[in-house]
């Protein structure tokens, strides 16, 4: 058995490394037309958000927080922070 580490697991996920993540779990599942069709369908959304926003002129500056059951958590970089 081999042992596969996603790309955006770490600290620099962004959407692209989500992408190619979804391809290798694609490959390793046997499912690849499956994981080219979600990655398509997150493209597309992404960017009619990206349509969306574009036209914004008073950009907000955000704060992610989360306290989930334990301690809480600034986002701050990762995909998290890639995203936002």
């Amino acid at each position: 058995m081999n042992a596969v580490i996603l790309e955006s697991a770490g600290g620099l996920g962004t959407l692209d490394t989500v992408y190619k993540d979804f391809l290798t779990l694609g490959k390793i599942f046997n499912a690849e037309e499956d994981s080219v069709s979600v990655i398509n369908k997150m493209k597309k959304e992404q960017k009619e958000v990206e349509n969306k926003v574009t036209s914004v002129k008073n950009k907000l500056k955000v704060l992610g927080y989360d306290s989930g059951e334990n301690h809480p958590f600034v986002v701050a970089g990762g995909l998290g922070g890639n995203l936002i």
